[in-house]
């Protein structure tokens, strides 16, 4: 067979497409980023980072009609205080959230970024589940 007619066949096959809602990989600076790895850890960039007030540890808090993960500033002396800790010097921070992700079972089998992430009117970032997309490899 040649090529020209291997294309031809393939040409008229039934295709089944599925349009990927995610978008190219590009420094987000200006706009809020966050992602959440298979270890329960949340990486916000500094521009996030600033935007719910720098805090030095956050709760967690967890919708669960909505999958819906917030996090809201709180006292490092809280007793449900989650530490806010640098990264890096990219200035990108972490707050590990593995205990609210096994106490619901919110673990991704990989790294997804949250596609719409917001600061609502009461300071909350809000980190809904269910618009994601993936973009680590899958956990070994």
């Amino acid at each position: 067979m040649t090529c020209a007619r291997a294309f031809a066949e393939n040409r008229d096959m039934k295709r089944e497409w599925q349009e990927f809602f995610g978008s190219a990989n590009e420094r987000l600076r200006t706009r809020v980023r966050v992602t959440l790895n298979a270890r329960g850890v949340l990486l916000l960039n500094r521009f996030t980072f600033e935007a719910i007030g720098s805090p030095e540890a956050v709760t967690l808090l967890y919708d669960a009609h909505d999958r819906t993960i917030g996090l809201r500033e709180v006292d490092p002396a809280a007793p449900n205080a989650f530490p806010v800790k640098q990264k890096d010097t990219f200035h990108n921070y972490t707050v590990h959230t593995s205990p609210l992700c096994k106490h619901y079972r919110l673990f991704p089998t990989r790294t997804v970024r949250f596609n719409k992430p917001e600061i609502d009117n009461q300071g909350v970032l809000v980190l809904e589940l269910g618009d994601t997309t993936a973009i680590g490899g899958l956990r070994k």
